[in-house]
């Protein structure tokens, strides 16, 4: 199968230097940053959150992510919990509408996995 990284419909990959990485302005808050990647990508919250609880290097597919970062996030804003999570994944739950999302996933495998499987997760 042909790969092309980048513009689709450019099979022999010219015009790739024209794409260009998205740059934030470092004074914008890392949830403004996480929602536009979101947008750009085409992604509805519910779908760019399942994303984010992808586990690197492992296929199994579980809402363990979604449980811990609750319980840092909840538990006492400690630093020790706080530092295990990137800035864009404590983003998730500085947002109300995002801290929902993973509550909901926390909560349920089930809804993490059907929207993980939505096609876009």
């Amino acid at each position: 199968m042909a790969f092309c990284g980048g513009r689709t419909d450019a099979p022999d990959n010219s015009g790739r230097a024209d794409l260009k990485p998205i740059v934030y302005d470092s004074r914008l808050s890392a949830t403004v940053k996480v929602k536009d990647a979101m947008s750009v990508k085409g992604l509805t919250a519910r779908q760019g959150v399942a994303l984010a609880g992808k586990p690197s290097g492992s296929d199994d597919l579980d809402n363990n992510f979604f449980v811990e970062l609750t319980k840092a996030y909840d538990d006492t804003f400690a630093d020790d919990t706080r530092s295990t999570f990137a800035d864009e994944e404590w983003a998730l739950v500085q947002d109300a509408e995002l801290k929902a999302i993973v509550k909901l996933y926390a909560g349920s495998k089930d809804d993490f996995l059907k929207e993980f499987a939505s096609g876009k997760g």
